[in-house]
């Protein structure tokens, strides 16, 4: 067998996925010439590939040079004839690799160079082989990323450069999604579950919005964000509400009923205090909301709850829709705008427009005129700290930057927008039967929704009488529902149990603390604890057999992943236990948080 046919039997037994590129003609264009070391080097197109003297000393000095010894997975941008891979794999035996080939031909003919068997079977290996980069957030589900490199083989990378360029974009959306995602349940995880707790009632009381599903079919839709465009089309929303099913968030219901109209919904998700200030004063009449279960209650105490519940996207809110019944999904963008525009797909909108979703912050401005941030901007200004100051730091407080704009030209945008950017453009490939149009001129450009001039939707037909209609049964049948007083025993009767559960994982944990201690005094000692460490083995088993388990870690996430940061390739037995002592005093404090929440719960239903 050739140097091909080994590499490839090796390939196929050891990546399986790779399927695909078998039988596929190799590139002629890749050419193979012996190096004074005895190495094999490639040249493509008549460009070195390698050293041109010695490639797997070349690889060796990047990999020694350029990496850093505690990441948790590298990403290599080309393979070449492997020698980077091959040097890697040697140093770093325990860490994940991935290699981003975009070219099968180029990939097929550098199996003919040398021996790669070694490399192809690396168990922490994997490769992507496909022009659709896209496709590669399934591999970057599977590999940790808590410290991530990036190392680029500049040789072969210039030459699908524009490939790598979507790459650097996808991955760098994907682990500001995670960052984000992390550093929000760190903040808010707590005030989730104390807001879900206290309206458990409500929970059981009010539909879900899965009985909503499709019953505007046809109907085009105008969602109201409240971004700085939402000037521009105010003045006609009397106009457009005859036209549109409007549906407008939280932040922008004062300037509906500024301008003497209701939305048909309102969406409430925010769980945070502040953000129910946007509704201060404002009582709508008709307006149906549509609530995720741990939004702030004052909502609920001001506007009542004419409306609906999506389901919750927490494990204690799933939990007790497990007993009363899921709600219906509703997308979690990150953002309220995010939900509205999910809410419009879900009730059948094929044709939306998208108002005063400007995501950045066109003429340095935050949002529309008069909305609570601008005004409390006001009230808060003085001689010393003028409303620009609050302004100012509320555009540069997550490193804005200038991205091209739905005009042409370029605007101000920062990380946080940039999330729900790509969430809408996810989106608009996930279901490109829903076409989404964006009213703002100067916003910032989401592929896949394009820019439309809100005058021209003024030229669409009146449908308000076969709106109505529509809502009119809507309310009608909610009118008719009933607290469900049966539901709310078995509810009862279920949190005893999982009081119990989680009363006996708060145990578990305690028995982990103690056991850790003893661990950490005997290696003070210079004892080897080998039953201690099989008694930890035995808690941990309990812990991850826990039915609560998944309930209480839900506001961990952060400290795990700090743990596991710290953790790579530092198997110190002391750094080891103290990060134990820290996930058994964490999951501790957790039990009983959860369990002080949920017996006033019990006993409120």
């Amino acid at each position: 067998m050739n140097y091909y046919d080994k590499n490839m039997e090796t390939l196929l037994t050891h990546h399986k996925y790779l399927e695909h590129i078998k039988g596929k003609k190799p590139d002629d264009f890749l050419e193979f010439q012996e190096t004074s070391s005895g190495f094999i080097t490639g040249k493509y197109k008549g460009a070195f590939v390698h050293s041109s003297h010695n490639p797997l000393k070349e690889a060796a000095n990047l990999i020694y040079t350029k990496i850093d010894r505690e990441l948790t997975s590298c990403i290599f941008y080309g393979f070449g004839l492997g020698y980077l891979v091959e040097n890697f794999i040697d140093a770093h035996p325990n860490v994940k690799a991935v290699v981003i080939e975009p070219d099968p031909a180029f990939f097929l003919k550098s199996l003919e160079s040398r021996d790669m068997r070694k490399i192809l079977s690396s168990p922490n290996l994997l490769f992507f082989i496909d022009d659709n980069h896209e496709n590669l957030l399934f591999i970057l589900e599977h590999i940790p990323l808590s410290n991530i490199q990036i190392v680029k083989l500049r040789s072969v990378y210039t030459k699908d450069e524009d490939y790598y360029e979507k790459i650097d974009a996808l991955i760098s959306s994907y682990l500001s999604k995670k960052e984000v995602n992390v550093n929000t349940i760190k903040r808010f995880g707590k005030l989730w579950v104390r807001n879900l707790v206290k309206n458990i009632s409500l929970l059981i009381d009010k539909p879900g919005i899965s009985g909503l599903t499709g019953v505007f079919d046809g109907f085009p839709a105008l969602v109201l964000a409240s971004g700085p465009s939402l000037n521009d089309i105010s003045p006609y929303l009397a106009e457009l509400r005859d036209r549109f099913l409007l549906i407008s968030v939280d932040t922008s219901l004062r300037v509906c009923l500024d301008k003497g109209i209701e939305p048909d919904f309102l969406i409430v998700v925010d769980p945070q205090y502040w953000n129910t200030r946007h509704i201060d004063w404002l009582y709508p009449e008709k307006a149906l909301i549509v609530s995720e279960s741990s939004t702030h209650p004052r909502i609920f105490r001001q506007l009542g709850l004419n409306g609906y519940f999506a389901s919750s996207y927490f494990p204690l809110g799933q939990y007790f829709e497990s007993i009363i019944g899921e709600k219906g999904k509703i997308g979690a963008g990150g953002s309220v705008a995010t939900a509205a525009w999910d809410l419009a797909r879900l009730l059948g909108a094929k044709d939306i427009y998208m108002g005063g979703l400007d995501l950045g912050f066109p003429m340095r401005q935050t949002h529309y005129k008069g909305a609570f941030f601008e005004n409390s901007f006001l009230m808060s200004s003085n001689r010393l700290r003028p409303a620009e100051s609050f302004a100012h730091k509320y555009l540069f407080n997550a490193d804005p930057f200038s991205i091209e704009s739905n005009d042409g030209n370029t605007t101000m945008t920062d990380k946080r927008m940039m999330i729900y950017k790509w969430w809408y453009e996810d989106r608009m490939k996930e279901y490109p039967e829903v076409i989404t149009n964006n009213l703002a001129l100067m916003g910032v450009k989401v592929d896949g929704m394009p820019y439309r001039d809100y005058r021209e939707l003024l030229k669409f037909p009146v449908i308000r009488p076969g709106i109505e209609e529509k809502m009119h049964e809507i309310r009608k049948s909610f009118k008719n529902r009933h607290e469900h007083k049966k539901q709310k025993n078995i509810l009862k009767e279920s949190l005893s149990g999982l009081l119990m559960d989680l009363r006996k994982l708060k145990e578990i944990a305690n028995e982990g603390l103690s056991e850790v201690l003893k661990v950490k005094e005997q290696f003070k000692r210079g004892k080897i604890p080998g039953s201690n460490l099989e008694t930890l083995n035995k808690i941990d088993k309990k812990i991850v057999n826990s039915s609560s388990r998944r309930i209480v870690s839900f506001i961990l996430q952060a400290i795990i992943q700090e743990i596991i940061h710290c953790s790579v390739q530092k198997k110190d037995p002391l750094r080891v236990l103290n990060n134990n002592l820290t996930i058994y005093e964490e999951l501790k404090d957790s039990c009983t948080f959860h369990i002080s929440l949920l017996e006033k719960a019990r006993e409120g239903l």
